[in-house]
């Protein structure tokens, strides 16, 4: 069962941020943060799902990168 939904972006000023959560009170570490982006970078950058688990906070996490 889902505990929440983040959209992130990348910006010249923050680097990484979230553009968009729910709820709103879901905490989302930015070095698992960093992990999904990196896991999408290293690949080939092109559009595509990747499943991170992520150790630190005990979870599995679904990634879209648009590109």
């Amino acid at each position: 069962m889902p505990i929440g939904f983040a959209i992130t972006e990348w910006t010249e000023d923050e680097g990484l941020a979230i553009s968009h959560k729910y709820p709103k009170t879901l905490d989302i570490d930015l070095d698992d943060m960093m992990r999904i982006f990196y896991a999408h970078i290293t690949g080939a950058g092109e559009a595509g799902n990747v499943v991170v688990r992520l150790e630190k906070s005990r979870a599995n996490v679904s990634s879209y990168f648009t590109g």
